[in-house]
């Protein structure tokens, strides 16, 4: 079979089978495509009614996320040597303005690399139906990507058996491996690339803070928004005097420092009184942010890291080219269902991540992942370095 260097996989089987099917799926598509592989999630599409097939919006719901991770860790056993990327433009609940209107891709998207093959693991009844399989799925591809004019198409299903029976119940039992692949990235427009700015985020206990340390270790600024939001409440800044104003002077220390304790029982189950908090400290934050930046610029350096928790919860995403987002499963007891109400679930944060790491794994493999995420990241500030000078 022929090699393509960049293709696209269309997942189609319900979402309750799919995690079974991953490994075996991933090796028949390894056989095929030989550097970039993305992969569009669709469970229970139909590609064999003749029709077009039209692209929705898929939730985000806890299933589906665990078959991202699912898959992450797959194709990290079974095909390190190819570049994976999740696509997640149709990962979200439907907006309801858009209800009735063209779905997640109004024109098709362009993606870094054109795919130059399409696969699909949509199972075929007999051969017969292979030409109209393909047809459709040729069609449903272009509507959602921009693809190669000469796009080609391969049903993986006929070999899928043969492999299933092949893999020793790899595809059920197969141990998990950290996440170590990437969205495709949007640069923001407006940002100039020097130093090029990582927004890292994540819910509690997620690791967040050990990437961080790893990423500085490999050259990055980092810039700790905890530790600025403790500067942001010091005797003298503006967001002093505007939290003093709004919550009264007896939230003050002996020593006219804010008593954090005495603010935070002000603002304690009271979502109105925490927005009038955040109100004022989010933008002090931000701006701290920005002299960050500013002062690793003046000192020659090129990466910085913003290890924020909120860092989607208090719009700083225009601050950064990329959110990566640290992520472990989520548990289901009490005490975590009770910090949850007060963070963003790993859904939620997903669909706004240009990279995904999980620290669930031992101390090495998430440094070989955040020296993987550092090498990739290295390549496309070198790619966007050298078309920015090519347009001068």
């Amino acid at each position: 079979m022929s090699m393509f260097s960049t293709g696209i996989l269309v997942l189609t089987s319900p979402l309750h089978v799919l995690p079974l099917r991953i490994a075996p799926v991933l090796t028949s598509a390894a056989q095929v495509v030989e550097r970039t592989l993305y992969v569009h999630l669709h469970p229970g599409l139909n590609l064999g009614t003749g029709g077009q097939a039209r692209p929705v919006y898929i939730p985000p719901v806890v299933d589906l996320c665990t078959l991202i991770s699912r898959l992450y860790s797959n194709a990290a056993d079974i095909c390190g040597h190819l570049d994976v990327r999740v696509l997640l433009s149709n990962i979200r609940s439907q907006p309801a303005t858009l209800s009735g209107s063209s779905g997640p891709f109004p024109t098709p998207q362009k993606l870094s690399h054109s795919p130059e093959v399409v696969l699909t693991d949509f199972p075929i009844q007999d051969s017969g139906q292979s030409s109209l399989v393909t047809q459709c799925l040729q069609k449903y591809a272009g509507h959602c990507y921009v693809c190669n004019p000469s796009l080609s198409s391969v049903l993986l299903h006929p070999g899928l058996k043969e492999v299933e029976e092949d893999d020793d119940g790899g595809g059920r039992d197969v141990q998990l491996k950290p996440l170590e692949t990437f969205s495709d990235v949007v640069l923001q427009p407006d940002l100039p690339l020097d130093p090029y700015v990582i927004g890292l985020t994540g819910g509690s206990g997620s690791g967040k803070s050990s990437i961080a340390h790893r990423l500085e270790g490999l050259g990055a600024v980092r810039i700790d928004c905890d530790q600025l939001g403790h500067e942001a409440y010091l005797p003298g800044t503006s967001a002093y005097h505007k939290v003093i104003q709004e919550f009264g002077s007896d939230i003050l220390n002996e020593d006219k420092t804010i008593n954090r304790r005495v603010l935070g029982g002000k603002v304690f189950g009271n979502q109105e009184r925490l927005k009038a908090l955040t109100d004022i400290v989010w933008p002090e934050i931000a701006s701290l942010v920005k002299k960050r930046i500013k002062q690793a610029k003046e000192q020659g350096k090129h990466v910085c890291v913003v290890d924020a928790a909120v860092l989607l919860e208090a719009g700083w995403t225009y601050l950064v080219h990329e959110v990566w987002v640290a992520t472990i499963p989520e548990e289901e007891d009490e005490d975590a269902l009770r910090r949850l109400k007060s963070q963003w679930p790993n859904a939620k944060l997903i669909e706004h991540a240009n990279v995904v790491l999980c620290t669930l794994w031992e101390p090495d493999v998430t440094q070989r992942q955040v020296s993987k995420a550092w090498n990739l990241l290295q390549q496309r500030i070198q790619k966007r370095q050298e078309i920015t000078r090519s347009s001068l």
